[in-house]
């Protein structure tokens, strides 16, 4: 009997030097956060290894969470140590340092002072009136034609393009870019030459039309870009080639080149540096698995971000 209770004291007192030397190493409601952290000399934009963590309000496991974000690639971190403090919407928090990949950390505001417009392709309303497919053309369109929709999901091509365009904006607007948009609603409605009219009033550096494709062959399936037939412009054709080559490569899908178009209005009526990607097709089953995935929506908008990171700054250095 006597050795049976030794044992359990031997054992409760494992479990408390366990427990105190977890909530040591991981901080407590009660910690001194300079102690946890040390000073960098800058901010930095630190990816993240997960899409799904949570920022707490101290540097501790204890402490509340203010947070709890399911869709995040990158963070910018302003302290380094056992927790990261981090700045999330202008309010300080903190976050466990292995959520973190600083191999991969970038300097804010890449982008400052450069413009990018995103048209998230599509919308819930159809608009069957006509405009002209181009400029001097007397071929005439319709303004909204019907949507694609998910075979297996029943998903509608225009939600999936509008969330990986929202965030494709946010993942932009942490580089520094300033960010225009026709649409952030479904339920928006504006024609394709009225998207394009719209984004030409502000002269943007690049813009990117994103949008999902679907086919009669449930085969058919990968990334395709398009430009427009008149363009001149060498920065569009690298970017087209650059978004093209990182989307496919990235996410381990066919590509089918970069096509020239004379049929799509956007395109024809846009302004300068301008592509249309299509990141997949709905109507294959793998693909749609994917377009549908929040994780996946989130890589699609970083290898976005990443095309025009080096295509704007390799520009910038010539």
């Amino acid at each position: 009997m006597f050795e049976l209770h030794s044992r359990k004291r031997v054992f409760i007192k494992f479990i408390f030097v366990f427990v105190f030397s977890v909530l040591l190493i991981c901080g407590t409601s009660g910690s001194d956060v300079k102690k946890e952290l040390f000073h960098m000399d800058s901010a930095m934009i630190i990816p993240t290894s997960h899409n799904y963590l949570t920022i707490r309000k101290g540097p501790g496991f204890t402490y509340p969470i203010m947070y709890s974000l399911d869709s995040v690639s990158a963070l910018t971190v302003v302290e380094k140590g056992i927790w990261y403090k981090v700045l999330y919407n202008g309010v300080y928090g903190y976050v466990y340092s292995t959520t973190f990949v600083d191999s991969e950390a970038f300097e804010p505001d890449r982008l400052k002072g450069y413009s990018i417009g995103i048209d998230a392709d599509g919308q819930m309303n159809l608009d069957r009136k006509s405009e002209f497919i181009a400029p001097q053309s007397k071929v005439l369109t319709e303004r909204m034609n019907e949507r694609h929709q998910g075979v297996y999901s029943g998903t509608y091509d225009y939600e999936i393009n509008l969330k990986v365009a929202m965030k494709l904006k946010s993942a932009l607007e942490l580089e520094g870019a300033t960010v225009v948009m026709p649409r952030q609603r479904s339920d928006h409605s504006m024609s394709n030459r009225e998207r394009a009219d719209y984004l030409n009033k502000y002269d943007c550096n690049l813009v990117i039309s994103i949008s999902c494709d679907s086919s009669n062959n449930p085969m058919d399936n990968g990334v395709q870009v398009y430009i427009p037939r008149f363009t001149t412009s060498e920065s569009t054709k690298v970017f087209a080639e650059t978004l093209l080559n990182k989307l496919s490569n990235g996410l381990g899908v066919p590509k089918s080149g970069v096509k020239v178009a004379n049929d799509i209005t956007f395109l024809n009526w846009s302004k300068g540096n301008v592509v249309k990607v299509e990141i997949g097709y709905l109507s294959n089953r793998e693909d749609e698995r994917k377009l549908t995935d929040e994780s996946y929506q989130l890589l699609y908008a970083n290898y976005i971000k990443e095309s025009i990171v080096e295509v704007l700054l390799q520009k910038n250095q010539e």
